[in-house]
C-alpha cells in the first residue's frame, strides 16, 4: 500500500488496484457504495508494485507480476489508464525519482535487474545487473538521486542514478564498439 497524503493505493494477489480517498471520513461514505474511489482490474497477474509520481500527485504507476510484466500508469482522478509498457519480466518494485520524470523498476527472472525509465516516453535510460535473484524492494534517498535495492540473494545495493546512467551509456558504447 502506498499513499500520496490524500489518496491510498493498494494492489495484491487478486490482480486489482484500489484507490482510496484517505481524507474522506467513514461517516461521509455512502453505505451502499464501495469504500474505494476506483477499482482497477487491468493486470493479468499479482500487482506487486505501486508508487505515486513525485511530480504529479494524480499519477500512479503499478507493476504486474510474473505472468503480466506490465507497468501501467493511472490517472487517479478518473481511474483511467494513461499508458502501459511491457517491461519484459515481472515488475517487483517501482520508485519514482523525486526530482525528475524518471521511474526505477526492479525485476525478477531472467535478468534480476534494475531499469531506469524516462517518463512519459518510457524509453530505457539505463539497466543495472548486480543482483543474482529477484529484486524485491526499492527505496529512495530523501533528496532523491540514490536508490537502495534489496534482493532475495540477501544483498542490498546502493546506486546513484547519475552513475547508473553514465555506466549504462559507457557499457552501451563498449558493446557497440565490440
Amino acid at each position: 500500500m502506498v499513499d500520496n497524503e490524500r489518496y491510498l493505493a493498494s494492489g495484491g494477489h487478486d490482480k486489482l488496484v484500489h484507490i482510496w480517498d484517505a481524507c474522506m471520513p467513514v461517516s461521509q461514505r455512502h453505505p451502499r457504495r464501495h469504500p474505494w474511489l476506483h477499482r482497477i482490474s487491468s493486470h493479468t497477474s499479482i500487482v506487486k508494485a505501486l508508487d505515486w509520481c513525485s511530480t504529479r500527485s494524480n499519477l500512479l504507476a503499478s507493476g504486474g507480476g510474473r505472468h503480466d510484466h506490465c507497468i501501467k500508469f493511472w490517472n487517479t482522478v478518473n481511474g483511467s489508464c494513461l499508458n502501459l509498457i511491457d517491461a519484459g519480466s515481472e515488475v517487483c518494485a517501482l520508485l519514482w525519482d523525486k526530482n525528475k520524470s524518471e521511474l526505477v523498476t526492479s525485476h525478477g527472472f531472467p535478468k534480476n535487474q534494475l531499469t531506469l525509465w524516462n517518463y512519459p516516453s518510457m524509453t530505457r535510460a539505463a539497466e543495472l545487473f548486480g543482483h543474482s535473484s529477484r529484486v524485491h524492494f526499492l527505496a529512495g534517498s530523501p533528496l532523491g538521486g540514490v536508490v537502495a535495492s534489496a534482493a532475495a540473494d540477501e544483498t542490498i545495493k546502493l546506486e546513484a542514478l547519475q552513475h547508473f546512467t553514465a555506466d549504462y551509456e559507457s557499457n552501451m558504447e563498449d558493446f557497440s564498439s565490440a
